[in-house]
């Protein structure tokens, strides 16, 4: 069970609607509903009646409002608890995308930990609505995260302070396999086999927007997944072609594993770390000042 259900049944409970808690929980209204159906699915009833509008509760649901408030507000309690007995740590907490927890942070906080050893970090590594909600909830000191203008409204947010810390293009990729087999250096004719991102993740979102639109080729949807790195392994494998972060490839197209199409356009993604401005971690502050 994870606690965002909890919280994100609360926010519907106070707002009477999926589109406006989904929208206070910085989430698609597909992704809100699938994290209700989740909880109603852990506790073994249903919470929502969703045969009827305006959004209106189950009689259990009702029953579990105030327990399930009581809950969350002790298990606040007990995190606050923990957090004051830790606050001495060394550590600071840092929530970012799965690809870049892999592919960019580890070189990346590498230069910051030459010039202090002692410091260490907890990394909250999950997917781009995620990882924003845990670093709006105040779990982590930073959030490090791809930046495209108006994907994320949420994080013009005056009480943040933000740094441009990289770039990462993402790249039309396919293997050698791939072509050899048409026995041609250019991509098959006919429909092109694609390997893409689930429709209402950060990177799905971004292709629709500002590459499909330019395309003059077919595309065949052959494989769908939300991890980059499986991604990566099917192309690999000759299965299709895919959009892929250059800092999760560059070894790849170095030995030439991979192939970036050269006729098809790429995108640009820029890297940025955020915090709040009243943000009273000592090693916090330390950490970013490093950077500026």
């Amino acid at each position: 069970m994870d606690i965002k259900w909890i919280e994100d049944f609360l926010a519907l409970v106070e707002e009477g609607s999926f589109t406006r808690a989904a929208e206070r929980r910085h989430v698609t209204q597909p992704a809100f509903s699938r994290r209700i159906k989740s909880l109603e699915n852990w506790l073994g009833v249903e919470l929502v009646d969703r045969s009827v509008y305006p959004t209106q509760l189950t009689v259990v649901g009702r029953e579990f409002v105030e327990p399930l408030q009581e809950n969350l507000r002790q298990l606040y309690s007990l995190r606050n608890a923990i957090r004051v007995r830790a606050k001495t740590e060394q550590m600071l907490t840092l929530s970012t995308q799965h690809t870049l927890s892999s592919a960019f942070f580890p070189r990346w906080f590498n230069l910051f930990q030459r010039e202090n050893p002692g410091v260490g970090v907890r990394l909250q590594a999950s997917n781009f609505h995620d990882c924003i909600d845990y670093f709006m909830a105040g779990h982590s000191d930073f959030l490090l995260c791809y930046h495209a203008p108006d994907i994320c409204p949420a994080l013009d947010n005056p009480a943040l302070e933000v740094l441009d810390v990289g770039e990462d293009p993402l790249l039309p990729v396919v293997s050698p396999q791939l072509l050899n087999r048409q026995q041609c250096q250019s991509l098959p004719p006919g429909p092109v086999p694609l390997i893409s991102y689930p429709a209402d993740s950060f990177f799905a979102r971004l292709l629709a927007r500002s590459i499909y639109p330019q395309l003059d080729i077919e595309l065949e949807l052959c494989a769908e997944t939300a991890l980059t790195e499986a991604m990566k392994a099917m192309v690999l494998t000759g299965q299709g072609i895919a959009w892929l972060p250059h800092s999760l490839i560059h070894n790849e197209l170095e030995n030439s594993s991979l192939l970036r199409v050269d006729l098809l356009p790429d995108l640009t993604m820029g890297i940025r770390l955020y915090r709040f401005k009243n943000a009273p971690s000592v090693l916090a502050q330390q950490f970013w000042s490093s950077l500026g």
